[in-house]
C-alpha cells in the first residue's frame, strides 16, 4: 500500500495539472473578445445639414435642410460567429411646404453578414432600391457597420454606398473620450464617375444647355467622411460627412449641383454608443483570472512533484542480541 505522502503528493500534482489545462484552455475555447452583442439594440445614425444643395430626381435645384438616416438593425442569421446587419438609407429633403412623402429622395436596403470580431464580410451585399423590385448582389471585402476588435493604427477598407466599393479609411490619430481610446479614421473619396461604376436613374440626370437645349450629365461622388471608432470594440461612435457631388457633362464640364452637404452625428449618438460599448466584455477579467488559475497549477504541480520524488525516509528495525548464544 503506498504511503499517505505519495498518495497527498499524487493529488497536489493532479489538482495542479487540472489547473494548468484550465488556464491555458480556458481562455481560448470559452473566453472571447469585444465582439458585436446579438441583442444590441437597433441604431440610427442621423446626419443633418440645414443649408444643403441638392438636385431631385424631377430636375428640381433645392436649397434647405437635408437629413441623411441609417438606421440599423441586427437580424437572423446569426450565431457565436458572425451576425447579419440591416441598414435602411434614407435622404430626406426637410421642406416643409412639401407633404411629408414627396421629401423622400432616396431609400435603400442593405443586408449582409460580417465577422462579429473582425467587422469583416462573410457574404456579398444585398441592396433594395426600390419597393417589391428584387434585391441586387454588390460584391465588396471590407468593412461597413464595425470595425475590428482592437482596431489598429492603420487603414482599413471602407465601404461607400454612393460608389457601391471600399475606398480607404485612413488613421489619422488617438484621443481620448470618458477615459477610453478612440482612434479617428478618415475616408477621402476624389472625384469619382458614379455612373460608370453604377448606371442608375441616381447617377445620370437631364440638364439644360445654355442655347435652351438638353443634354445627359454623370454623377460625379466626392469629398470625405471622418468616423470615430472605440478601440477595443471596433464600433464606431461618431460620423462627420461633407460631401460635394455634381453632375458632369460629356465634355468634362461641371453643369449642375448633385448633393452639397455637411453635417455630424449628434452627442445623443454618441451617448447611445458609449452606454453599449460599456456593456461589452473585452475578456480581461476572464483571461486574468486564468492566468492565476495557471499560475497556481504550475506552482501545485511542482510541490507535488516534489512531494513525490524526495527520498522518502526508511524506519529501522530493532536488533536484540541473545548474550546466551555468545
Amino acid at each position: 500500500m503506498l504511503p499517505k505522502s505519495r498518495i497527498v503528493s499524487a493529488l497536489v500534482f493532479g489538482v495542479g495539472l487540472a489547473c494548468i489545462t484550465w488556464g491555458i484552455l480556458f481562455p481560448v475555447l470559452v473566453v472571447h473578445g469585444p465582439r458585436l452583442p446579438l441583442d444590441i439594440p437597433a441604431t440610427t445614425l442621423m446626419l443633418k445639414d440645414p443649408n444643403a444643395h441638392m438636385r431631385t430626381l424631377s430636375g428640381e435645384n433645392y436649397h434647405g435642410g437635408v437629413e441623411k438616416q441609417f438606421h440599423i438593425s441586427i437580424i437572423p442569421p446569426t450565431d457565436d460567429a458572425v451576425a447579419t446587419a440591416r441598414i435602411g438609407a434614407t435622404t430626406l429633403r426637410d421642406d416643409r411646404t412639401r407633404p411629408e412623402a414627396e421629401n423622400l429622395a432616396q431609400a435603400e436596403v442593405w443586408t449582409y453578414t460580417f465577422d462579429r470580431t473582425t467587422g469583416e464580410n462573410t457574404t456579398p451585399l444585398m441592396v433594395s432600391e426600390q419597393l417589391a423590385s428584387p434585391a441586387k448582389e454588390v460584391d465588396f471585402h471590407g468593412l461597413w457597420v464595425k470595425f475590428p476588435a482592437y482596431v489598429e493604427q492603420t487603414n482599413y477598407e471602407l465601404f461607400d454606398a454612393t460608389l457601391r466599393r471600399t475606398v480607404p479609411a485612413v488613421f489619422r490619430e488617438e484621443q481620448l473620450r470618458n477615459g477610453r481610446s478612440e482612434y479617428i479614421f478618415v475616408q477621402k473619396i476624389p472625384p469619382t464617375n458614379v455612373h460608370q461604376i453604377n448606371p442608375s436613374v441616381f447617377s445620370l440626370a437631364v440638364v439644360a444647355t445654355e442655347d435652351g437645349g438638353l443634354e445627359q450629365a454623370e454623377l460625379i461622388h466626392q469629398g470625405q467622411r471622418e468616423l470615430h471608432v472605440d478601440r477595443i470594440t471596433g464600433l464606431v461612435t461618431h460620423v462627420s460627412e461633407e460631401w460635394d457631388d455634381y453632375y458632369q457633362n460629356e465634355r468634362g464640364e461641371r453643369v449642375d449641383d448633385a448633393l452639397k452637404f455637411t453635417a455630424q452625428s449628434s452627442e445623443e449618438f454618441r451617448q447611445q454608443m458609449d452606454a453599449e460599448i460599456a456593456k461589452i466584455s473585452d475578456g480581461s477579467t476572464p483571461r486574468l483570472i486564468s492566468w492565476i488559475i495557471l499560475g497556481f497549477g504550475i506552482v501545485l504541480a511542482v510541490l507535488g512533484a516534489f512531494m513525490a520524488l524526495r527520498p522518502q525516509g526508511r524506519k529501522q528495525r530493532g536488533t536484540t542480541i541473545d548474550a546466551s548464544g555468545v
